[in-house]
């Protein structure tokens, strides 16, 4: 994470460049064995649009007008392959809009044979969510994950969510 912060301060590279220089970091001798899975958004709320470049990260969920899309953004997980490029999207959006990051985590059950949240399900949900705020959307999602692991089951992956929604008080 610290590598991912220190590059983005250091070089205001778009999206699709950043996860191409971070590859190849993550590819130099002694990091072996290692990957990172992420979504790399720049928010721009002149527009308002998202830049999304993706390595590995489950599809953005956006939420409009009563229909959820998943954002077409895939890419190989970083440190993986080397000589990699990331493609890039832009969505153009509009007040309402809501963009939901989930990993794997969050969308995955604790057992094999458990019913998972799934991106399907997490998309009803957001649809039910939708006139919340950004963290009541957030801290749903993760109560609604926690339903599907089961009582006093922990997690099997990390579980990371990033709601942005654009309210139309910052254009």
């Amino acid at each position: 994470m610290g590598e991912i912060r220190g590059h983005a301060l250091e070089h205001a590279h778009g999206p699709a460049e950043m996860l191409t220089t971070l590859n190849d970091s993550l590819l130099r001798p002694g990091l072996e064995s290692r990957f990172v899975a992420l979504a790399f958004a720049v928010y721009d709320p002149a527009g308002p649009s998202l830049t999304l470049a993706n390595s590995g990260f489950p599809k953005p969920l956006l939420v409009r007008d009563g229909k959820v899309t998943p954002l077409q953004a895939t890419g190989v997980p970083l440190g993986l392959l080397p000589d990699r490029h990331y493609d890039e999207i832009r969505v153009e959006l509009r007040v309402g809009d809501l963009v939901a990051f989930c990993s794997d985590g969050v969308q995955e059950p604790a057992e094999a044979e458990s019913a998972a949240l799934g991106s399907e399900r997490l998309g009803e949900l957001l649809l039910t969510l939708s006139d919340l705020t950004a963290v009541e959307i957030a801290e749903a999602v993760l109560r609604t994950s926690d339903l599907y692991l089961g009582e006093g089951c922990e997690p099997p992956d990390d579980r990371t969510v990033v709601i942005l929604k654009v309210t139309g008080e910052d254009l």
